[in-house]
Formats: C-alpha cells, sequence, structure tokens
C-alpha cells in the first residue's frame, strides 16, 4: 500500500506500478476502479438527475428538459 503523499500505485489486474491519476493501465489496458467517494458522489447525482427529469416530466414541464438538453449539448 503506498504512503499518504504517494503518486504511484499498482495495477489492479496486472500489478506494474502506475501515476495515481492513470484511469486505464498502459500496460494491460485494464480499466483502473475509482475511489468509493467519488463513486457514491456519481451514483448520487444520478439519481438526483433522475429524479429531477421524472419530476418535469410528471408536471408537464417539458420546456424545461429541453432547455437543459440544449445546454448539455453546447456544453460537450
Amino acid at each position: 500500500m503506498p504512503g499518504p503523499g504517494s503518486t504511484s500505485r499498482q495495477c489492479s489486474s496486472c500489478c506494474m506500478s502506475l501515476n495515481v491519476a492513470c484511469k486505464t493501465c498502459k500496460f494491460c489496458k485494464a480499466v483502473q476502479p475509482r475511489k468509493l467517494r467519488l463513486n457514491k458522489r456519481m451514483e448520487k447525482f444520478d439519481t438526483k438527475a433522475n429524479t429531477w427529469v421524472q419530476a418535469q416530466k410528471r408536471n408537464k414541464t417539458s420546456s424545461h428538459l429541453r432547455d437543459q438538453a440544449a445546454l448539455v449539448k453546447c456544453n460537450i
């Protein structure tokens, strides 16, 4: 296990040394697992987004959905 100030870690499948910011291993191309805290935040965001969409559909405010979709499309 690397120390608290370490900038390297081991690949979860081939155990080669990687930079902590790598999302995939450059040797075996395996996707590296995310941190548990980040996964929880992303799941929470997804559930909030889905509940918001359902509320907009239930209230029949489809213009809000189209406006948000246009913003997302422009930002990509």
